[in-house]
């Protein structure tokens, strides 16, 4: 899931204050958030980049991962 430590650790803070979400949700809001206090930026291009960059990941593959995550059930592909 998370290969940053300090990532994983504001995912545990995320989890401890909002205890009914999912294990998804989570890690939606975690990457999200986290990535919207160090980048200093709402941009999913720049947070993506930024969470891709620390996780070892595809920019593309972390940006879907996020689109993914605030889109709605209907707006969803498949």
């Amino acid at each position: 899931m998370f290969k940053n430590k300090h990532l994983k650790k504001w995912a545990t803070i995320v989890s401890h204050h909002l205890p009914r979400l999912s294990l998804r949700e989570v890690t939606g809001l975690a990457t999200w958030s986290f990535g919207m206090v160090m980048t200093d930026s709402t941009s999913i291009t720049r947070v993506s980049q930024f969470i891709s960059e620390l996780n070892q990941e595809k920019s593309n593959t972390v940006r879907q991962r996020l689109k993914e995550w605030y889109q709605d059930a209907n707006s969803k592909k498949g």
